[in-house]
């Protein structure tokens, strides 16, 4: 806690320095040494075992510090006071400048703080209706309250997408005690919560949810066109289906209803930053210095940061990598860039790691020395590159640690695992003594089993149980073969694999051949994994710690919530998942969003449902039983490659009509309710 404590002072500190010796610019000297000690027990903070409770108040408490002092690094706030007055007298920002004749009686105090009188309204719709909306409750004050308390749910958010993950809740720190976000917020008061708070609801919630998280996303770009640097990712990562693309449609365009009267003149400030406004820009200089043209080297920018941003989506495994790799490519190529729109992807690095994005949060506030004088010194002209490679190196350096860490890292839609070996580690502790193995079918699988037993390989603690191996925990691998017709079994013996044979076709049937066996000496848990290394091998340990952990009885991996490369799930397994999940939805009232076949079960648990299914049904009556016998069920997202070799059910034609058949008659089988002495609890 001595961290969290020395935040507070550091936060208290600033506060008193606003409140008794004057505006910030007037003693920037201190304010830097100051905001440095915060970043710094930030970032040590985040590394402690912080609970969600202390995260929270934290955030909560340094937010309440800094929201009653004066704006004073940024007048930004005084515009959107205005420009809510503005709309109440029944005026259109979009049409008419504060310095308009016209608006002479409305003149009051904050119009002769209001930046920039000659331009019309820049933000985007939503942000202005919720400009009206808090000018009714009253001036800066409540402006900077209501985005500090967005801020505050912004960082809930970030918490329940860590859970989801399974990380650790202080990494949300990295935001919520980050000095950046208190000092443009809560302190200067910009409205970046707006934008910020449905641009993490999106990521967090489109891969379970993908109509809402789109339509999330476009609320945050309906509030802050920043947010359209993470489309491509989202387009990638979690494309809209009809249904989602139309619901985003929607909601984009209500924004804008209520200022159709605007016209053209909608986007007329918009236009004019475009082509005018320049700043503390990084990678534009040299464009500038090889482009002649003003107006093409923008456009060049512009085409560049969509040219890499789509690469960066291509390339990373998540939406919130390729969302966070586009914000800082826009944010380098950029010709302006204000310290608090490096929020954009700091917002999301408790989320995905990003030395750049979190070193950025603490250089950026030197910029604010080309507006204010500091240490007696006058402020620095913006063509003095001396403070901007001060700002700029110690990010540079960052980012190339992160290119060589994510070229290490595979590519997304390659074939290949990429262990989390302190996750394997935290799974290895729980599992201690606790007997676990592992169940693949397989049939003709020689090309695949290789590569798959290699991605095993860290996980095995079946060929010397006291291996001093920290992330083993496996302690048997049963293959079942189900006729396969190549060298299929003889790989997996000469790996140390139990290889058992079941002459019965039937992916249902290989399970239960290798039930019976592991009722001989029973294992507290079961896995299940496809041999043809369409599972990625490296989310066992997730699979596996809601039970350990005593969290679930079964956990299913999700490929429609995770990643999955293109062609990996053919239409018609869509359709069968679509189909079945919705009727398990519409008889039991529980939502799963996969059949997939990569799952972890107690035994206890697989022994009480009584699994029968003897081939395609298998995964489907697990489930249903599960809901029937009301076992703790969870989901988490999965990746999904394409198989090694032909699929043997929605591959092929035949395979998928039986597939779907059987489908069919497996929920019309399983029709009974779920038991009234317990429910399912997932």
């Amino acid at each position: 806690m001595i961290w969290a404590a020395l935040a507070g002072l550091a936060y208290t500190v600033l506060a008193s320095l606003a409140w008794r010796a004057g505006p910030w610019p007037e003693h920037l000297g201190t304010f830097w040494v100051v905001s440095a000690v915060a970043w710094v027990a930030m970032w040590r903070a985040s590394r402690a075992a912080l609970s969600a409770r202390t995260v929270i108040a934290g955030a909560v408490l340094f937010r309440l510090l800094l929201v009653p002092t004066a704006p004073s690094l940024s007048d930004d706030i005084y515009r959107y006071v205005w420009e809510g007055h503005l709309q109440r007298a029944g005026f259109d920002p979009y049409v008419l400048a504060p310095d308009n004749p016209a608006l002479a009686p409305l003149r009051d105090a904050t119009w002769a703080l209001v930046n920039h009188r000659e331009y019309t309204a820049i933000y985007p719709p939503f942000t202005q209706l919720v400009f009206r909306g808090l000018s009714m409750l009253g001036g800066v004050a409540v402006f900077k309250a209501a985005f500090a308390m967005l801020d505050v749910l912004t960082v809930w958010l970030l918490i329940v997408g860590l859970r989801r993950r399974r990380m650790p809740v202080a990494r949300a720190v990295l935001y919520a005690w980050n000095p950046l976000a208190l000092i443009e917020i809560a302190g200067s008061g910009h409205l970046e919560p707006l934008g910020l708070l449905p641009l993490v609801a999106a990521v967090v919630f489109v891969g379970e949810r993908r109509a809402r998280g789109w339509a999330a996303l476009a609320l945050s770009i309906g509030a802050k066109y920043a947010a359209a640097a993470a489309l491509p990712a989202f387009l990638v990562r979690a494309r809209p289906g009809p249904r989602a693309a139309l619901t985003a449609l929607v909601v984009l365009a209500a924004g804008y209803v209520a200022f159709l009267g605007a016209g053209p003149h909608l986007f007329d400030s918009l236009r004019a930053y475009a082509v005018h406004w320049r700043f503390n820009d990084l990678a534009f200089v040299w464009l500038r210095e090889h482009i002649e043209d003003p107006l093409r080297a923008r456009r060049v920018a512009a085409a560049l940061v969509v040219v890499f941003s789509c690469g960066a989506a291509w390339r990373c495994r998540t939406v919130e990598a390729g969302a966070l790799a586009a914000f800082l490519i826009a944010l380098a190529l950029a010709p302006t860039v204000h310290p608090w729109y490096v929020l954009w992807p700091l917002v999301l690095v408790p989320l995905v790691a990003s030395r750049a994005a979190l070193v950025w949060s603490a250089t950026v506030l030197l910029a604010y020395h080309f507006f204010h004088p500091v240490f007696g010194r006058p402020a620095v002209a913006e063509d003095d590159w001396g403070l901007r490679w001060i700002e700029m190196t110690p990010v540079l350096v960052a980012l190339l640690f992160d290119v060589v860490a994510a070229r290490r890292r595979p590519v997304a839609t390659a074939g290949s695992t990429a262990y989390a070996p302190q996750q394997a580690t935290t799974t290895a502790r729980l599992a201690g003594t606790a007997r676990i193995a592992l169940v693949m079918p397989a049939l003709d699988e020689e090309p695949s089993l290789p590569l798959v037993l290699a991605d095993l390989e860290p996980l095995r603690r079946d060929h010397d149980r006291d291996r001093a191996v920290p992330t083993a925990f496996l302690d048997e691998i049963v293959l079942v073969d189900n006729g396969s017709r190549d060298r299929t079994p003889e790989i997996a013996r000469d790996a140390g694999l139990t290889v058992l044979r079941e002459a019965q076709r039937g992916y249902g049937a290989a399970c239960l051949c290798a039930l019976a066996h592991l009722r001989q000496k029973p294992p507290a848990v079961v896995l299940f994994m496809d041999a043809d290394r369409s599972d990625d091998a490296s989310e066992i340990p997730d699979l596996l710690r809601p039970i350990l952990a005593g969290e679930a009885d079964l956990v299913i991996g999700s490929r429609t919530r995770g990643a999955h490369e293109p062609g990996a799930l053919f239409p018609q397994a869509r359709f069968g998942n679509w189909l079945a999940t919705g009727w398990i939805r519409a008889w039991y009232g529980f939502q799963y969003t996969d059949l997939g076949p990569f799952r972890a079960i107690r035994w206890e648990a697989l022994e009480r449902i009584g699994m029968r299914d003897r081939d395609w049904g298998w995964t489907l009556e697990m489930q249903v039983r599960a809901l029937q016998e009301g076992l703790r069920i969870s989901e988490i997202p999965v990746r999904y490659r394409r198989r090694v070799g032909q699929s043997k059910i929605s591959g092929t034609i035949l395979g998928s009509a039986r597939a779907g058949r059987k489908i069919l008659w497996t929920l019309w089988t399983l029709r009974r309710p779920v038991r009234q002495d317990s429910g399912p609890r997932p």
